[in-house]
């Protein structure tokens, strides 16, 4: 009976130990994730721009449909898409109905009959009426037109064309940049400026846009008309600014803040600063901090492993247990 006592308070005494440990070590996951990890980063140079993002697509800015003088049949057609032409280039024959049927009747009788009539009555040539790239290639040889075919379509140089909400259109002047990226192409980048606003505007899916004209200096080989595009239009912009990442500042009742490094407080001591310019990914500092001042900014996770999974931050510094890494995308200073 003793045995069986003894036992039972050996039992009870390791169920009272693994509840103690259960409650122990959740208690202890619940302390750690409670841990606000914070980096050091300096207020560093850089440079800041305020841009109206928009899409569009690319397309000719002098669009012309090349049409024949005459109805009748295409002979002979000189040119292909890419090409590039002069204004008043021979691009190509046209046959009227009636020399198409002559010499259609006379290659019939004997070859002699054909060359003699194809000799005397001569075609109408098809000339270029601007210097241009030659787009569409609409009809092919031995085709028939008539006096409002396309055979071709020139353009004199290709522009992209931005749909602007017209709550950004105020922003936009002619003159200021834009860089330009295709949906098939993003990873190339074309500069340009914008050359025209339109003065009527249109409803895209129910939205009230202008088109934006952007001519670029140099285009680039793989730029096709119809390409849809992505435009940021820059409409102000600061060099050898102040900035910190936006993820560093608090809004409180319309006023920001940053925490700067206090060795007697644990989350760093509250500072007021005005703000500037702010893009996607940092801010311009105006006033409260200068270049080279360092503040605080909460990690993104709690997990300190988690943390240094990730690749380094440009604007980081260690600082206490949290001497990890985080990765940040945005404008780098000097860029």
């Amino acid at each position: 009976m003793k045995m069986n006592k003894k036992r039972l308070t050996v039992v009870i005494l390791v169920i009272v130990f693994i509840i103690a440990g259960m409650f122990i070590f959740k208690n202890g996951i619940k302390t750690e994730a409670k841990k606000v990890l914070y980096e050091i980063i300096e207020v560093q140079t850089g440079s800041i721009r305020a841009m109206v993002a928009a899409n569009g697509s690319v397309g000719p800015q002098n669009r012309v449909a090349v049409i024949p003088p005459i109805g009748g049949r295409l002979d002979e057609l000189l040119v292909k898409e890419g090409d590039y032409v002069t204004k008043g280039q021979t691009i190509g024959w046209i046959s009227s109905t009636e020399r198409a049927a002559l010499l259609d009747a006379a290659r019939a009788e004997d070859e002699a009959q054909h060359k003699y009539w194809e000799t005397v009555y001569k075609p109408a040539a098809l000339v270029a009426p601007i210097d241009g790239e030659v787009i569409v290639r609409g009809v092919e040889p031995g085709q028939t037109v008539s006096a409002s075919t396309g055979i071709v379509v020139l353009s004199n140089r290709l522009i992209v064309k931005a749909q602007v909400d017209e709550t950004d259109v105020g922003k936009i002047k002619v003159g200021q940049k834009a860089v330009i990226s295709l949906d098939a192409y993003p990873e190339v980048k074309a500069h340009g400026e914008v050359s025209a606003i339109s003065y009527e505007s249109k409803l895209v899916n129910n939205v009230v846009v202008y088109e934006v004209k952007i001519a670029m200096k140099e285009i680039p080989e793989m730029f096709r008309s119809g390409m849809s595009a992505e435009i940021n239009i820059v409409y102000d912009e600061r060099r050898d600014a102040a900035l910190i990442p936006i993820d560093a500042i608090e809004q409180i009742d319309g006023k920001a803040y940053v925490h700067v490094p206090d060795n007697s407080l644990p989350n760093g001591r509250k500072q007021e600063i005005k703000l500037g310019m702010t893009d996607e990914f940092n801010s311009e500092i105006l006033e409260g901090l200068v270049v080279g001042d360092k503040v605080l900014i909460k990690a993104e996770h709690y997990s300190l492993s988690a943390l240094r999974k990730k690749a380094k931050n440009p604007f980081q510094m260690s600082y206490g247990k949290a001497g990890s890494s985080s990765s940040r995308k945005g404008t780098k200073p000097g860029k």
